[in-house]
C-alpha cells in the first residue's frame, strides 16, 4: 500500500523549508534552490533524513530522483566545481585531454569521446565495454560518464599499488 504524506509531516518539511514530491513510488525532499537532499519510499523517514543532510551539508546529486544520483558532501561538490566538475588531479586531466572534445559549434560544450576512452582502456590492458557496459543511463544507452569515472577509479587504484597506467602513451606515477 502506498503511503499518504501525513499533515504533520508537511508542516514540519515547510517549517525546515523543504518541498516534498510524490513521484510516484518515491517521495524527493528537495530544499527551496531546488537541491536534492534525500529520496525514499516512507515521507517521514525521507523528511527526517533530508533534515540531516541539511543540516551536515550532505546534498543528493540530482533534485531528479529518477536520476539516481549518489549522495555527494558539499566540500567535494565545492571542489570539483572549482576543476570544471572533475576532481582535478594529474590522472583526471590526462583522461580529460586525451578523450574529451569540443562539440561542433560550441566554445565550452564538452563531449567524452567512446573510442578514445576505449583506446586507453586498452593501453592499461581494461576491456572498458566487457567491465562496465552494462552502466546505462535512462535511456537505456551506455552511461558513459559513469564509465569513465569508475575506470579512472581503477587506474587510481593501480597508481597507489605502484602499477603502471598511461594515458595516450604518457605515463602518469601519481594522483
Amino acid at each position: 500500500m502506498k503511503k499518504k504524506i501525513h499533515h504533520a509531516t508537511a508542516k514540519k518539511a515547510k517549517s525546515h523549508k523543504l518541498d516534498i514530491r510524490d513521484d510516484g513510488n518515491t517521495f524527493v525532499f528537495a530544499s527551496k534552490d531546488g537541491v536534492c537532499r534525500a529520496v525514499s519510499r516512507d515521507p517521514k523517514e525521507g523528511l527526517d533524513l533530508a533534515i540531516s543532510n541539511v543540516e551536515n551539508g550532505v546534498v543528493f546529486g540530482a533534485a531528479d530522483a529518477n536520476g539516481g544520483a549518489g549522495l555527494v558532501h558539499t566540500s567535494y561538490r565545492t571542489s570539483y566545481a572549482a576543476n570544471n566538475d572533475r576532481c582535478g588531479d594529474g590522472l583526471s586531466k590526462a583522461l580529460t585531454k586525451a578523450t574529451v572534445q569540443l562539440a561542433n559549434g560550441s566554445a565550452s560544450r564538452e563531449i567524452l569521446d567512446s573510442k578514445a576512452l576505449i583506446k586507453v582502456g586498452r593501453e592499461n590492458k581494461i576491456d572498458i565495454v566487457d567491465r562496465w557496459g552494462h552502466l546505462l543511463d535512462r535511456n537505456r544507452a551506455p552511461n558513459w560518464g559513469m564509465i569513465r569515472m569508475n575506470f579512472g577509479n581503477v587506474l587510481r587504484g593501480k597508481i597507489r599499488k605502484g602499477e603502471k597506467v598511461t594515458v595516450g602513451g604518457k605515463t602518469i606515477t601519481s594522483v
